[in-house]
């Protein structure tokens, strides 16, 4: 079994999954690969709550890249451009690769990213963006596709305001969606103040659906705010976002609504994208602090810079979490894990427990804490 973004499940539902395939009688071997982008920051979750059910866990193992840079690199893109230029019924023709086509681009996200920006570019006879000002241009797109299928025929200024109510819908739903149901959705839609009431908040939400339809999921109903995808492009437009003052007070008014409703799972899904915003920023301390408020509005000193870190040998610092779990006997545990973000949703940061050692796997780096021996 493969599992694509699994560190997106529930440990109940992974759980319940695992054992019941294991258990259906049709096989008598059954093996699970996990695909996670971060693996540390919750695999201490799935050996203790899987303990029983599986007989060995392997240790972690961190992806490579997708393609080396040079020759391969080139002919991926070039395959990409061609794949994109038959889909959009574009006639075919040989793209050159953007300058520093590089780290960033040799995942598979990252290389097809470029690729479609560079099919756009030709396509709407434009400059190609350099590889840094991808996630930019296609932002940028999404903008012009916004424009003209909500601010078309509008006078600018009431266009202009359209476009900017319908990008905080998208922040909403980019955070928190898709949601099961229209009341939750709405809910959120007047706590952000784009409503004042069910009808108008449903104009919305409506209209965002024109523009990003929801998939047909086949046994489930109707979603309701598809966020943005993929992800790459979902956390550069949620960084662009928080750069305006109104953007962040926005976001804080959301996570407490959210809070207030007690809605634990839409509060994982937002401090998630978070927090790989906040890695990912050239301002690291300002999103984090915006995540810290999120979590504990006025405390201080910041949480986050109490937390123990780790730089292991290649040099990558690794921030130590806690949380509390209850095992299948209802025994309660406290676990300790390590996260690439100050942040995680999973967990809280924590110092190192003097009764703790971290040890690093020598094959991928990962950091582990275990008990002193006596």
């Amino acid at each position: 079994m493969l599992i694509d973004y699994a560190e997106r499940w529930s440990l109940e539902r992974l759980e319940r999954m695992i054992s019941s395939l294991a258990s259906d009688g049709r096989t008598q071997k059954l093996r699970v690969l996990l695909l996670a982008r971060d693996g540390m920051a919750w695999w201490e979750f799935i050996t203790s709550s899987l303990y029983r059910e599986v007989d060995h866990f392997s240790d972690p193992i961190q992806l490579g890249d997708f393609i080396a840079a040079g020759p391969g690199a080139i002919s991926a893109f070039e395959q990409a451009t061609a794949a994109f230029q038959a889909a959009l019924n574009i006639p075919p023709a040989r793209l050159n690769a953007p300058p520093g086509l590089g780290d960033g681009s040799r995942s598979p996200l990252g290389l097809h990213m470029a690729a479609l920006a560079a099919v756009l570019a030709r396509r709407d006879q434009q400059a190609p963006p350099s590889a840094a000002k991808i996630s930019d241009f296609l932002l940028g797109h999404e903008r012009r596709y916004w424009s003209l299928g909500l601010g078309a025929g509008l006078p600018g200024l009431e266009a202009a305001t359209q476009l900017e109510r319908i990008s905080k819908v998208l922040l909403i739903a980019t955070l928190f969606g898709p949601f099961e149901n229209p009341e939750d959705a709405r809910y959120l839609v007047r706590a952000a103040h784009l409503a004042d009431s069910d009808l108008s908040a449903q104009y919305l939400i409506d209209q965002h659906s024109n523009l990003y339809p929801s998939e047909q999921v086949e046994g489930a109903g109707d979603r309701y705010l598809q966020p943005l995808y993929p992800d790459l492009l979902a956390e550069h437009f949620v960084s662009v976002c928080l750069k305006k003052p109104s953007h962040r007070a926005l976001v804080i008014d959301l996570f407490r609504a959210v809070t207030s409703m007690g809605w634990v799972r839409l509060q994982r899904r937002a401090l998630s994208l978070l927090a790989a915003v906040v890695a990912d920023s050239q301002d690291y301390r300002k999103f984090g602090d915006l995540v810290t408020d999120l979590l504990r509005p006025g405390a201080s000193p910041t949480p986050w810079l109490q937390a123990y870190v780790h730089l292991n040998s290649k040099g990558v610092p690794y921030f130590l979490h806690r949380t509390e779990v209850t095992l299948r006997d209802g025994k309660p545990q406290t676990i300790y894990f390590f996260a690439k973000v100050p942040v995680n949703a999973q967990g809280e940061p924590t110092p190192l427990p003097e009764d703790r050692v971290v040890k690093e796997n020598p094959r991928n780096g990962f950091l582990t804490v275990s008990k002193k021996k006596q």
